[in-house]
């Protein structure tokens, strides 16, 4: 019996390659979707159709009530102009507190409130500054209630000096200002001279007069019932006095100390044939008697007030302030 021999190099091929494949593997496809039955896919629809109609009714029940608000709103509106318009909402009464010298018409015109017009037209503070230009006002106030009436409060200015002016005297209260003209000055207020006014109310008086005013505004009763007469005399301020003579201030300056300054001298110094006392410089005053040929310096005491002597001297006993026109 022939037994066959396998040679080694004529081994059988195997069926399967040792070798990697060179192809590679294809990419795996997604699942395919599972597709719902046709009578569940309809069911579906038309569930998201009625979600889909449901949503736009209320998004157009949303705006008609933003539409119905809005159209309230301006009809609202509409009827409160209208009636803050009517005459429900007017100016039924202009009432003018604190006048005694202005004449309450012209402050109404000048305010340019007039009854009927409507209560937010009225303008308080452009009111108050229009008013505030009335010779006599100093300063206003107008205020509004929602009644219908409108209060104009008004703080009247006060005469201090009166200067010369056409027609008469200027009546001028301590900002210079021109209050009215009158034919004589009336009690209590010193003549001037040497200034003069326009004479036109609400004016300004000249520059020059402020010293005459703030020297009115710095008397005191004791020495003003001494003075007949204030002058400017080149910008400087004299006064006659009534027991005879002339007191010079000077200018404005100091103005307070130089009354005191004076009203020491009328008091304590004899004024007998007196001709000028000098207070413009306060603290070293001045007395010049008619017989004198120069003035001699009035010396104060310690104390600043007693004054030790003057130039003349006094034969007898004086009474002080005893005018004697025997010189």
């Amino acid at each position: 019996m022939k037994q066959s021999a396998t040679r080694p190099d004529r081994m059988p091929k195997s069926t399967k390659s040792s070798r990697p494949s060179a192809r590679p593997n294809p990419p795996s496809r997604p699942p395919r979707a599972r597709t719902a039955p046709k009578g569940q896919r309809r069911a579906m629809d038309d569930r998201f159709s009625s979600r889909r109609m449901e949503a736009e009714r209320q998004a157009g029940a949303r705006r008609l009530r933003i539409v119905a608000a809005l159209s309230a709103l301006s009809t609202l509106f509409i009827m409160a102009i209208g009636f803050v318009n009517s005459s429900w909402f007017a100016v039924d009464e202009v009432l003018v507190v604190g006048s005694e010298r202005s004449n309450s018409l012209d402050i109404i015109e000048a305010s340019a409130i007039s009854v009927g017009l409507g209560l937010l037209d009225v303008d308080a503070e452009a009111a108050s500054r229009r008013v505030e230009q009335v010779p006599w006002v100093g300063t206003a106030d107008v205020r509004r209630s929602w009644n219908g009436r409108v209060e104009i409060a008004i703080v009247e200015r006060g005469p201090v000096a009166a200067l010369p002016a056409p027609g008469g005297y200027a009546m001028v209260d301590h900002w210079g200002r021109q209050l009215e003209v009158v034919e004589a000055p009336g009690e209590g207020f010193i003549a001037i001279s040497g200034v003069q006014a326009s004479g036109v109310p609400g004016e300004l008086a000249p520059a020059e007069s402020a010293q005459v005013i703030h020297l009115v505004q710095a008397l005191v009763p004791s020495v003003e019932r001494q003075i007949d007469v204030i002058s400017l005399i080149d910008n400087q301020v004299v006064v006659d006095l009534a027991v005879g003579g002339q007191a010079r201030f000077g200018d404005a300056t100091d103005i307070e100390l130089k009354v005191q300054s004076l009203e020491t001298l009328l008091e304590r110094v004899d004024l007998r044939c007196l001709a000028m006392i000098d207070v413009s410089v306060p603290s070293a005053p001045s007395v010049r008697r008619i017989d004198e040929n120069t003035s001699a310096d009035v010396r104060l005491g310690d104390d600043g007030e007693e004054p030790v002597g003057d130039s003349s001297e006094n034969d007898g006993e004086q009474e002080p302030n005893a005018a004697i026109n025997d010189c």
